[in-house]
């Protein structure tokens, strides 16, 4: 398809977007400039009833859709959004989960390389009267970089 003109208008996703379908999708993407592409798919999704039969949006499908109409020059997509990262100006340096020992003893995170740090006072992050009303967890970590411990503790790397 080469002009919104264009009789035949577009298959995508099973579903074929007549010229008038691609006039409003180009029309929401120009006037919604804060959305990111997510929003953007799932609000042209709902605006065209554009579903599965459960009833879910076709983001998915409509993200392909967008992509294909900005390749063809259509429209101008917003830019992809940048990872955590990037956005928060941080890299994280390892992760942490909790496991009720009461329940579970953790071995699939110890065969992934997970380390048991302690265990915590079975507070939870919601007790505002400082009372223990649940079962202490183990916390485990897993490092993403080598030095973990040393950036934490604000050591320089030696060079």
């Amino acid at each position: 398809m080469s002009s919104l003109a264009d009789s035949h208008g577009l298959l995508c996703g099973g579903r074929q977007f007549t010229a008038a379908e691609i006039a409003v999708v180009c029309e929401v993407v120009t006037t919604c400039r804060g959305l990111s592409r997510k929003e953007l798919a799932n609000t042209i999704s709902e605006l065209l009833g554009w579903s599965r039969p459960n009833g879910s949006l076709k983001e998915a499908e409509c993200l392909l859709l967008l992509a294909r109409l900005e390749a063809q020059g259509l429209l101008q997509l917003p830019a992809k959004q940048q990872t955590r990262p990037a956005q928060y100006g941080i890299t994280p340096l390892l992760v942490e989960t909790f496991v009720d020992a009461a329940r579970y003893h953790g071995g699939c995170y110890r065969a992934a390389n997970w380390e048991e740090i302690g265990e915590t006072s079975g507070r939870g992050r919601d007790d505002r009267q400082h009372r223990q009303a649940g079962q202490p967890k183990r916390v485990l970590v897993y490092r993403l970089r080598r030095d973990a411990q040393a950036q934490l503790r604000g050591e320089r790397q030696r060079s």
